[in-house]
């Protein structure tokens, strides 16, 4: 919570800092998958990968965006329920990664707001802890490496959340 605090501070102020390197795309994903699932135990990730391609990310950062969207996908969904996590590849040489859970959805009102600073949904500031911080300080992040991030979602059928980053060789076209 703190440092959610202070990245909001930092991006409003100074900006975020990142120390991006080039990173194998797939054997992030499968090593942060990894260290997540201790985090939801009462959940089944299961990853369908694109094979690997070069990326240039500040590997901290980007945890910290798939702990994001991984929590909220547990914690907006049942136990024992499934978290699906899948990267593709564009044909703009973008890797999308796509967070898939089986939660409680939410309306196209919260949709468009989601991503805003604080911003939390009526239907579940009652029964969901959060400051409504980690979406936006994610969008950042995601934004700030050079990709986009959006969700589609409909109540009751769950939500899935994209984003984009661009691969090193974004000539590099999906087969």
């Amino acid at each position: 919570l703190v440092l959610q605090l202070l990245d909001v501070s930092r991006m409003e102020n100074t900006g975020l800092h990142y120390n991006k390197e080039e990173v194998d795309s797939k054997s992030f994903i499968l090593d942060t998958t990894e260290l997540l699932s201790h985090i939801s135990p009462n959940h089944q990730l299961i990853t369908t990968l694109c094979d690997s391609v070069p990326v240039m990310i500040d590997k901290l950062r980007m945890e910290q965006v798939f702990s994001n969207l991984l929590g909220n996908a547990a914690k907006y969904s049942k136990s024992d329920t499934t978290i699906h996590i899948r990267s593709t590849l564009n044909n703009d040489g973008f890797m999308e990664v796509a967070i898939i859970d089986q939660g409680i959805g939410m309306s196209a009102s919260s949709i468009k707001s989601i991503f805003k600073k604080f911003y939390r949904d009526k239907d579940v500031i009652k029964t969901h802890a959060g400051l409504g911080m980690g979406l936006y300080v994610s969008s950042k992040i995601v934004v700030d490496h050079g990709g986009k991030i959006w969700v589609e979602s409909a109540q009751g059928t769950g939500s899935t959340f994209f984003f984009t980053i661009p691969t090193i060789n974004q000539g590099l076209k999906a087969s």
